[in-house]
């Protein structure tokens, strides 16, 4: 909670209120195409929050919240809206962030149940899914594409 203002006011401007305008500018020529999608990427840090991250935690669930409330208010015009929380995905801009801290891709990846980091393709995927006639009756939602980390420890039989 140690974010400066000026510092929280422009992390919010660009997760959050960068995508609400886009969106409200896109909604009239989405409204005249049958079957339209957003796809708002958002972070698995909008879920779970992150320490020393409150700014961009904050905007990421907010845009969750916006993905909601937009599919609410368009799916009647034929426009569908869902979000997808990324997790630690191997980009230039992460494996500079991550060697900061001493970790690697490697490291990360042991901290997820499949045991890598996610791939740019593993993103793109699931957008083409959620653009996709496969996704056609999904709104509202926001998918997680983060390699399970937020799946429940598995239980040996001994600790039943």
């Amino acid at each position: 909670m140690d974010t400066p203002p000026d510092r929280w006011r422009n992390t919010v401007a660009l997760n959050l209120d960068s995508a609400y305008l886009c969106m409200r500018a896109a909604l009239p020529h989405l409204a005249e195409a049958p079957g339209a999608a957003i796809v708002n990427i958002s972070s698995a840090a909008g879920v779970l929050g992150v320490k020393g991250g409150a700014a961009y935690a904050s905007a990421k669930a907010g845009l969750q919240m916006l993905t909601r409330v937009a599919a609410a208010e368009w799916g009647p015009k034929d426009v569908r809206c869902n979000a997808i929380a990324v997790g630690s995905v191997a980009t230039e801009g992460a494996l500079r962030s991550w060697a900061r801290f001493g970790a690697t891709a490697e490291s990360m990846g042991r901290e997820v149940p499949l045991r890598r980091v996610g791939r740019p393709d593993d993103i793109a995927y699931g957008v083409l899914f959620l653009v996709s006639p496969m996704s056609a009756w999904i709104t509202g939602q926001t998918l997680a594409i983060d390699g399970g980390p937020r799946i429940p420890a598995a239980l040996d039989d001994d600790m039943l």
